[in-house]
């Protein structure tokens, strides 16, 4: 089976293992907290799983 080439030529996949989960977890312990709205979440998580490939970020914002 022939698979498919990622829109734009990469798959951006921002998912970590459970180790790097705990470390990100730990270090941005002291970040403010966001409180997102329902269609930010589905943005967020559509980012993370490489949905938007190859976006990594929001637009105007730094990656």
């Amino acid at each position: 089976m022939n698979t498919p080439q990622a829109h734009g030529g990469q798959l951006v996949n921002f998912l970590v293992d459970s180790q790097a989960a705990e470390e990100l977890k730990n270090y941005s312990q002291d970040y403010p907290a966001i409180t997102l709205t329902q269609r930010q979440l589905c943005d967020l998580e559509l980012l993370v799983n490489g949905a938007f490939s190859p976006l990594q970020g929001f637009m105007n914002q730094p990656t």
